[in-house]
């Protein structure tokens, strides 16, 4: 038998509803008698937290001892402790006109998983640059040239992806010139 036969098959054990969480082609090892490794395939959906079911009537030991017959359990799954953090990165001027609006780009940040998940914050007392910052998701922020005081303006980014975790704060500032 082929790993790659080895690994569907230690795949097996999972409910149908649970396999459909996997993504195509998922992989899993057994890692010793009680700890099974599985690698999503593309399109996975599970998450930290998420509930899966086990067929504990497939669950083999290396022995292929069976551990337990005709029943199922349900556990919940936690992030990979070897998970790579996300890294937030902004791309932005250091200097901009009086007429020029703030680009702020995220979109060169990194993060594992299936998706990436952006939130951007304003580090000054201005009401409607906080909430403008609070209310962007996308990995870009734009700021119009007449919500930005002279002077200097700070701006952070922090990245989370569908593992769970969190990037550092990362920050920029820019001035805007008179």
């Amino acid at each position: 038998m082929t790993s790659a036969q080895q690994s569907a098959q230690q795949c097996q054990i999972f409910s149908q509803a649970t396999k459909s969480q996997l993504g195509s082609n998922p992989t899993c090892v057994w890692k010793n008698d009680t700890v099974l490794e599985v690698v999503f395939g593309p399109g996975y959906s599970l998450s930290p937290g998420d509930s899966i079911d086990i067929s504990m009537e497939k669950v083999v030991t290396n022995s292929s001892q069976a551990v337990r017959q005709g029943s199922m359990a349900r556990v919940t799954t936690g992030a990979n402790s070897h998970q790579q953090h996300p890294q937030a990165v902004i791309s932005a001027p250091s200097t901009i006109g009086p007429c020029d609006n703030l680009v702020l780009d995220g979109s060169m940040s990194v993060a594992t998983g299936s998706s990436i998940t952006f939130q951007w914050s304003y580090l000054g007392s201005e009401k409607d640059l906080t909430d403008l910052a609070a209310a962007t998701t996308a990995s870009n922020l734009i700021v119009p040239a007449a919500m930005i005081p002279v002077g200097e303006v700070s701006f952070s980014l922090k990245v989370s992806n569908s593992l769970g975790l969190i990037s550092r704060e990362t920050l920029h500032l820019t001035t805007k010139t008179t």
